[in-house]
């Protein structure tokens, strides 16, 4: 999976130096709040907290955890809060209410986000148990709360095709793979749904993005396809 393990180097990939720009406002906005209101109760415990929060995610990839994201980021809007509750720091008058209006949006993003991971992940559970229809129920759940994720498709997906329903397997695994293109493990799925064709490009795609990956290689061996070369195994 070709992913920076930074969200900076990320934003700057995809989107470009505005791109980074924006974002570094928005998340440096708190750190500017919490010298404001410095003096009060709990800032600089929740500030230290977020700091931790913006430096770890440029060095890892665990902001794409979303319980980690929305711990951080309701630590930056504490701060907002605090900032803006503290008159004798902060006097901004009405704009003031700009700065917490967008934190606070975030915020609530990110726990619609995680109560789309909670569903996602109990869907995961119960394929791996072999529970399809639970599986496709929790599925189902994930793609309500969070229809913009690729996990709740990828997860219905595996459910039906566990279940014996191919077609359907297969339209979800598609759409899983337009939302995150870039995931080795979506374009692998929908080789096990496929055959011919869509499998062999399916399986080019999944060994391109993850060229060591041992279950591709060992399904590639199994199933006896053809006219795919596999880089060999790295040793240790």
């Amino acid at each position: 999976m070709r992913d920076a393990h930074s969200l900076y180097l990320e934003m700057l990939a995809e989107l470009g130096p505005i791109g980074l720009a924006l974002l570094l406002v928005a998340l440096l906005t708190p750190l500017v709040a919490a010298v404001r209101a410095r003096r009060r109760p709990m800032t600089a415990a929740a500030a230290g907290a977020y700091v931790a929060f913006l430096v770890h995610a440029g060095i890892d990839w665990d902001w794409e955890v979303t319980a980690v994201t929305l711990a951080g980021l309701l630590c930056g809007v504490a701060l907002l809060i605090a900032a803006r509750r503290d008159e004798t720091i902060l006097r901004l008058g009405r704009p003031r209410y700009a700065l917490v209006g967008p934190a606070v949006a975030v915020a609530l993003f990110s726990a619609v986000g995680l109560l789309g991971n909670i569903p996602a992940s109990s869907a995961g559970k119960a394929i791996r148990a072999g529970n399809w229809a639970d599986a496709r129920s929790e599925a189902r759940k994930a793609i309500r709360w969070a229809p913009w994720s690729a996990d709740g498709w990828r997860r219905q997906g595996q459910a039906e095709l566990g279940a014996g329903n191919s077609l359907s397997a297969v339209r979800d695994l598609r759409k899983a793979i337009r939302k995150d293109p870039q995931n080795w493990d979506r374009w692998f799925d929908l080789a096990l749904a496929t055959r011919g064709v869509e499998q062999h490009r399916a399986l080019e795609r999944a060994l391109a993005l993850n060229p060591h990956s041992p279950e591709v290689a060992e399904f590639i061996s199994g199933a006896g396809v053809t006219g795919i070369r596999v880089p060999p195994r790295r040793s240790g």
